[in-house]
């Protein structure tokens, strides 16, 4: 194990060992209220409606009060303790190990989550965003769904990550005619007709890559195979290969339905040369180095590839040679005249 990884598996004890008392019992969060009026209140929130919020002027809860929100012009609430830990296990992409601390303090502040981007939200995302980017994708429909019961509220930017995790729920029920649609409506209808595949609307290379990938595997229900491969192809490559997740998932994909073509017709004229460098570059991309058997014979390289090096030329007969020394002779008193 790595000296990186050994510190996010600290962070990760060390979070689940902040959070998991703090499931049983929500902690009341210091608070800084501005009231309508202009008049700072310090407070530690309890609980929070889209009408009210309970309070305390006790860290422990006792005595609680309430306020309207009408009657507040900002609500500040300060993370709990641990919680950077956490979220800097999150922004490195350390999501295995941060998976079950951020489901535990979704859970713990569920009553906050009608405060837009408080802890109750944030973390909730989070979650979400660490179930996709495991790809425990049955997990994230169910809590996905979930959210009806209790939503979360956030500014547009997080709601737009929302949509999209929304989209991936849909994929992992096998939604696939609800999968169609939401992908429809990012496509450019502008583009040229005789593409093969409409591009998506320029919605930022993350997002683009996210729906290629998706439109692959739609596809490939579909059984589109070629449509899929092109779009697992700009999947691996609209965002230079950033979304390491996709990048791998998408290279594998493609790899697999070009191994089915060969399988086809061995004769294809160019599939073994995609399938020479999907495999080189997936070996890249998994952690150990391995490939699933049936694909480790494409790491050898295809005869005729283009770009392959010369074959080395025949050695020189003795005859040659020594015309060749005659030759440097000759040059050599060239060089003395001079």
């Amino acid at each position: 194990m790595s000296a990186f990884k050994s510190i996010f598996t600290i962070l990760a004890a060390v979070a689940v060992a902040l959070f998991a008392p703090a499931a049983a019992r929500a902690t009341p969060l210091s608070t800084t209220v501005l009231t309508a009026d202009g008049r700072p209140v310090a407070m530690y929130i309890i609980s929070a409606t889209e009408t009210e919020i309970t309070y305390s002027l006790d860290p422990s809860g006792a005595g609680p009060r309430t306020m309207l929100r009408s009657q507040i012009a900002e609500l500040t609430i300060h993370p709990p303790e641990g919680w950077a830990q956490l979220q800097n296990m999150f922004d490195a992409g350390a999501y295995s190990e941060a998976l079950e601390s951020l489901a535990q303090t979704a859970e713990t502040y569920a009553s906050l989550r009608s405060v837009q981007d408080s802890i109750g939200s944030i973390s909730k995302l989070y979650h979400l965003i660490a179930l996709k980017a495991t790809g425990d994708f049955a997990t994230l429909a169910r809590e996905v769904e979930a959210l009806a019961a209790n939503p979360i509220t956030l500014n547009e930017h997080f709601e737009n990550e929302l949509t999209f995790l929304r989209a991936w729920a849909l994929y992992g029920r096998e939604r696939w005619d609800q999968l169609g649609q939401f992908l429809a409506q990012y496509e450019n209808n502008d583009a040229p007709a005789e593409l093969a595949s409409k591009p998506f609307r320029d919605i930022g290379l993350a997002k683009v890559a996210e729906l290629n990938f998706l439109r692959g595997r739609l596809r490939e229900q579909q059984g589109n195979r070629e449509g899929a491969i092109n779009d697992y192809y700009a999947a691996m490559t609209v965002n230079l290969g950033s979304q390491k997740g996709i990048t791998r998932e998408s290279v594998m994909a493609a790899l697999r339905l070009i191994d089915e073509a060969i399988n086809e017709d061995p004769a294809h004229p160019t599939a073994t040369f995609e399938a020479h460098a999907l495999a080189v570059l997936a070996q890249r991309l998994t952690a150990n180095g391995e490939l699933p058997a049936a694909y480790r014979g494409y790491l050898e390289r295809p005869d005729g590839l283009p770009g392959s090096p010369q074959r080395a030329a025949a050695p020189a007969d003795d005859d040659d040679e020594d015309d060749a020394e005659d030759d440097d002779e000759a040059d050599a008193d060239d060089g003395d005249a001079e």
